[in-house]
């Protein structure tokens, strides 16, 4: 399964403690959710616009793994850059954006 940027906020407990019970970010999310487990994928890729620090998809990287137990292998094709300077080593980064069988890929 290949997620967009910001895909993998549908499982943020963090955006869906924020999203209205009845809001379309709640229902969206939900219903993105259930595709997703419909799909049962086991590897998973995650393209973000920029990553410079682990904390920033972890815990939806955690509620996914739980939510969907099946997927062995998961990347973030990132952009290691901050405008304002990196907050994270990119060893920092990759130990919390990647599972399984990965192999990492630098383009300078």
């Amino acid at each position: 399964m290949i997620l967009g940027c910001h895909d993998l906020n549908a499982f943020s407990p963090r955006g869906q403690a924020t999203a209205r019970p009845d809001g379309w970010k709640k229902k969206t999310a939900d219903r993105f959710k259930t595709l997703c487990k419909d799909f049962n994928p086991f590897i998973i890729l995650q393209h973000p616009h920029s990553t410079d620090t682990p904390n920033i998809w972890n815990a939806a990287w955690q509620e996914l793994e739980r939510e969907l137990p099946n997927v062995k292998h998961f990347a973030s094709g990132i952009n290691y850059s901050n405008k304002n300077g990196v907050r994270s080593t990119l060893d920092a980064v990759l130990r919390k954006t990647q599972k399984g069988d990965v192999i990492n890929f630098y383009i300078d």
